[in-house]
């Protein structure tokens, strides 16, 4: 197993390679925590697969947090406040953009 440590948009991130393959970590900051660390939901083999699971979470979030009659904008503040934040390390992914749409589809 290999790290490799490289600078993304002026920060450093650490990349795990096992093989030829590089390794996609996912991290969560809590939205109700501000001052807590992120902590480290796992490792995935493909970004697709990363991506899938800082979507579940949201999703997850989003429907626990909802209920009957909340606007869209309720629903995002709520989860703003209160869900979760998942990230791929190195990656671009906003789980608030996520749950913006999703919280307008889930309250069309």
């Amino acid at each position: 197993m290999r790290l490799w440590q490289l600078a993304i948009g002026g920060q450093s991130t650490h990349v795990r390679c096992v093989g030829d393959f590089q390794m996609f970590a996912v991290f969560v900051d809590e939205n109700f925590h501000d001052m807590a660390e992120p902590w480290k939901l796992g490792d995935f083999e493909t970004l697709d697969e990363a991506l899938a699971q800082c979507r579940r979470l949201v999703d997850q979030d989003l429907a626990n947090l909802r209920e009957p009659g909340m606007s869209a904008q309720e629903l995002f503040d709520r989860y703003c406040m209160l869900g979760d934040d998942p990230f791929v390390q190195g990656h671009d992914f906003s789980a608030w953009d996520y749950a913006r749409d999703q919280a307008g589809r889930l309250s069309a």
